[in-house]
């Protein structure tokens, strides 16, 4: 039994530390108060007179938050998974009009935007360059808009969608610190409900080009444990009972990447507890 024994701590020392390093960063950011941005709102009316167009610029209010992963484990970073980006847009008042006639006047259409919330739904993954650069083209997001018309046509409005974006944006460090900012996203389109179409009017097509340029969210990056599986901050039974149940088999258990979850990944967590 203590020859077992002896066995075991010299294999548990022969580990190398150095091995264990962890290959990925974790970071969460949040908007500071007080920040608005710029938000161009232009339609298109589709009618029996023919196809008009206007569009207006109002600030609205900006609050967001994020979360994202990182490699390699510390500055300078080439790659960035956002996994988690909420951006909340507060109301603002629209005016547009239509078919001008001279004597004649215009045909008016309000829209009162109550809000709007966009929230990836699912991680995306792009290289950052020397800059801390970065494009995700594509991107799946939930957007909800509720706003309501008036004039031309009248409805109360609760949109919600899922629908590809292209946004970019970028990450920059300063010392535990990281920084998300410099976002641009392309344009998102809504459709008015024909149902609330008025005679004549055979479409109403709202584009929202949203300007993030000087808009910001930031907050801490850490390294990640490799060993910390159920990422709850510390290296525990949870951690060494998920190792146990894939013992034999490859994947995030398998710590030092030999194909196979064994005693030499037990080694590791156990050098990490804590």
């Amino acid at each position: 039994m203590m020859r077992r024994t002896s066995v075991g701590l010299a294999f548990l020392a022969g580990v190398s530390i150095s091995s264990m390093v962890s290959a990925d960063a974790a970071w969460s950011g949040t908007a500071p108060a007080g920040q608005s941005t710029s938000i161009n709102v232009a339609l298109t009316i589709s009618s029996s007179f023919g196809t008009g167009n206007d569009n207006e610029t109002h600030s609205h209010s900006f609050a967001g938050a994020a979360t994202a992963r990182l490699v390699p484990s510390g500055p300078p970073f080439n790659t960035i998974t956002m996994e988690a980006l909420h951006i909340d847009l507060g109301p603002a008042n629209y005016a547009f009009q239509f078919f001008c006639i001279p004597l004649f006047g215009c045909q008016n259409l309000g829209v009162a935007l109550a809000g709007m919330t966009l929230d990836l739904a699912a991680p995306v993954t792009s290289a950052l360059n020397a800059s801390g650069g970065a494009s995700f083209s594509a991107a799946g997001f939930n957007v909800v808009m509720d706003y309501t018309t008036s004039g031309i046509s009248t409805g109360t409005y609760h949109f919600i969608t899922a629908m590809p974006i292209n946004f970019a944006g970028r990450f920059t460090t300063t010392g535990n610190s990281g920084k998300f900012d410099q976002m641009t996203m392309s344009t998102i389109t809504f459709y008015v409900d024909p149902i609330n179409l008025p005679a004549g009017i055979n479409a109403i097509t709202i584009f929202v080009n949203p300007t993030f340029t000087n808009n910001s969210m930031i907050g801490p990056w850490a390294p990640i444990n490799p060993a910390d599986f159920d990422s709850n901050g510390v290296v525990d039974g949870g951690d060494m009972s998920m190792m146990l149940g894939a013992w034999g088999a490859s994947g995030m258990t398998d710590l030092n990447g030999d194909g196979s979850t064994d005693g030499g990944d037990l080694a590791m967590l156990l050098s990490l507890w804590g």
